[in-house]
Parts: C-alpha cells; sequence; structure tokens
C-alpha cells in the first residue's frame, strides 16, 4: 500500500506535469500573470492599469471598439477567467508537445531497428572471422596469398555504396563510409601492384623476375604501402562494429 506521503508526491507530479505551466511556454505565464494581477491588484491600481490597456488597444488597433471601462464594483470574474483559459491552454500545449515526442521517438525507434538489421547484414557479409579480414589483420603482403580470400571485401565494395546500405544514424554510416573508403584504397593498390602465380588462385607483389633476388627499395615501398592499407581496413572494421553495437 501506497503511504499518505508517496500519494502526496504522485498527486504533486501529476499537477507538475499537466497544470502547471512551463517556463519555456511564456505565453501561459503572461495570461496567468495577468489574471493573478487582476485578482491581486487593489482595486485602485487594477482599474487604472486595465483601463489603460482598454484605451492602449482602442487607440494603436486603428479600430475604435466601445469597451465600457471597469469600475470599482468589477468582480475578479475576468482574473479567474483568464487563469482558467491559460490552464487550458497550458493543457492543450502539453498534450500537442507529448503527441509530438511520442511521434518523434517511435520515428527513431524505426530508424533504430532498420540500423540494427542492416548491422546484421553487414556482420553477414563482412564478419570478423571472414577470410578478408583475418588476411588483413595477419598477413604480410610481401609474401603471396589465396587471392580467393579477398572475396568478402570485394562484394561488400561492390554493394554497400548503394542506398540500401545506408544507416539512418550519421555518425554510424560516417564509420561506414571511412570503412568502404579504406577498401577502396586497398583493392586499388593491390590491383595495381600484385599479378597471379602461375595461373592460379595465389598472387604476389613480387613478380617473378624479382623473386629469389634482392628487392629494390621502391619494391619494400610498395609492401609497406599495402601492409598499412590492410591494417587501416582492418581497424576501420573493427572501429565500426564496436561503434554501432554501442549506439544501437
Amino acid at each position: 500500500m501506497f503511504t499518505e506521503k508517496e500519494i502526496k508526491e504522485f498527486i504533486i507530479k501529476v499537477g507538475s506535469k499537466w497544470f502547471f505551466p512551463d517556463f519555456s511556454n511564456k505565453l501561459t505565464w503572461y495570461v496567468v500573470t495577468l489574471g493573478a494581477g487582476i485578482i491581486l491588484l487593489p482595486a485602485p491600481i487594477k482599474l487604472v492599469f486595465l483601463n489603460w490597456l482598454i484605451n492602449l488597444f482602442n487607440t494603436n488597433s486603428g479600430i475604435y471598439l466601445q469597451l465600457p471601462d471597469l469600475n470599482a464594483n468589477s468582480d475578479y470574474t475576468t482574473g479567474i477567467f483568464l487563469i482558467i483559459l491559460a490552464l487550458l491552454h497550458n493543457l492543450g500545449y502539453k498534450y500537442i508537445r507529448l503527441s509530438k515526442e511520442k511521434f518523434e521517438y517511435q520515428i527513431s525507434k524505426e530508424m533504430k531497428y532498420s540500423d540494427y538489421k542492416l548491422l546484421e547484414k553487414f556482420l553477414l557479409d563482412l564478419p570478423s572471422n571472414s577470410n578478408s579480414i583475418a588476411l588483413l589483420e595477419t598477413h604480410d603482403f610481401g609474401d603471396p596469398f589465396n587471392s580467393q580470400y579477398l572475396d568478402d571485401i570485394n562484394k561488400f565494395f561492390h554493394n554497400w555504396n548503394r542506398a540500401e546500405y545506408k544507416f539512418m544514424d550519421e555518425s554510424i554510416e560516417e564509420k561506414k563510409d571511412f570503412l568502404y573508403e579504406n577498401i577502396k584504397k586497398f583493392i586499388t593498390k593491390i590491383s595495381s601492384t600484385t599479378t597471379p602465380m602461375n595461373g592460379g588462385t595465389f598472387s604476389s607483389i613480387i613478380s617473378d623476375c624479382l623473386r629469389g633476388g634482392i628487392l629494390p627499395q621502391w619494391k619494400k615501398t610498395e609492401i609497406k604501402e599495402l601492409n598499412d592499407l590492410a591494417s587501416d581496413v582492418f581497424k576501420s572494421h573493427q572501429e565500426l562494429i564496436t561503434f554501432a553495437k554501442k549506439n544501437l
């Protein structure tokens, strides 16, 4: 059972949420302040102020309205009406804001679910234990390698630049684009510097005429560049997975 204190706290929270105006809702505060002023101000000050407002409106509106002057016999009806009107406005304001927040939350939820399904697709196409990622992580490209092990990143390169493969979350999409660009650089480099060995599936950056001898410096530079690009792809691949899982 709830205690009396807990019930009071609950009532206060509900009242604060729905009936008491927000500071951001300035119109509500203006109307409440005016209504309270009508009720609380001494009658002479009240009469002068309200009659001044009526005259000011008639002077500046361009249309003269025959509004009666308030007199000392006026009751508090106007002030109470303004306060009730302000509270009703506040209820409507909060209802609209809550409806907007619910709508935005639903959109955000659907976008997150879409990104989650796309991440699942990514982990199927290019998981950490794929031949391509394992090759990029561990292989020294100064040695021959099985070119079929690059099939996964080649498929990623040809498919994941299309609209169907874009994450709704811009920060995740930036990580994916960074990975894609690194893969593009690696594929371009390895295509221009390696050749098949004996017509088989193995390729090497060292051609037959250079094999078995002392490598020239320019070839050593190419090997280092290819190894660095492979490391960049592996690192950006792992960063994308970690970042996406943390933010979805």
